[in-house]
């Protein structure tokens, strides 16, 4: 489930028997619509929909990849649309597949959003180098750029409080947030001028 300012509001993918089905809320309306759905083979990460400047991306377990879910509306074209009081029961909702970045040695990556930016997070688990890697999504050109590497000092510290490799993290503001499950000590990063704090 993912919220958005205007149009649809809410975006539910699930099964239903055979196939994983597209149903959007429209708040405004008070009504669910059918508006899609994607191929059996798909195993999408569990509850973690991020919605970033009106498209919905989610992590897939199989294929390995992201699903980018979209309506091809704009908020002035959805206020167009409003006032021509045409019905979006028969607009299509478009997906597509986007490549992931070549991430060895990770575990649990997340997708956030901050500041209008579609980030990537993960916990690099290589022996040699413990530390959060970090992605930016550019959706203009569809690459993933990676962002500069934390310090070794920010990374010592995090491994001196974490027990484990699972981490939380959300965007908040101009920050990134992270909180390792063992303490309630949080590390941030500033997506504006790319310092650890």
């Amino acid at each position: 489930t993912c919220i958005r300012r205007s149009g649809f509001k809410v975006l539910v993918i699930g099964n239903n028997k055979s196939e994983l089905v597209i149903e959007a809320y429209d708040a405004k309306k008070h009504s669910w619509i059918l508006v899609g759905n994607l191929p059996s083979s798909f195993v999408i990460k569990h509850d973690e929909m991020v919605e970033c400047n009106g498209l919905f991306y989610s992590l897939l377990l199989t294929p390995k990849a992201m699903l980018i879910i979209g309506g091809g509306f704009t908020e002035e074209e959805e206020e167009e649309e409003e006032e021509e009081e045409h019905e979006k029961e028969g607009k299509v909702i478009h997906w597509r597949i986007q490549a992931l970045p070549d991430t060895d040695n990770i575990t649990n990556p997340r997708l956030l959003s901050c500041r209008n930016a579609l980030f990537m997070v993960c916990y690099n688990s290589s022996q040699d180098h413990e530390c959060i890697l970090m992605w930016r999504f550019e959706s203009c050109s569809e690459v993933w750029i990676k962002m500069d590497p934390m310090p070794d000092v920010v990374s010592e510290d995090m491994k001196a409080i974490s027990l484990s490799n699972w981490f939380d993290c959300v965007g908040v503001g101009k920050f990134i947030c992270f909180r390792a499950l063992s303490t309630q000590k949080v590390l941030t990063y500033n997506v504006c001028d790319g310092t650890w704090r």
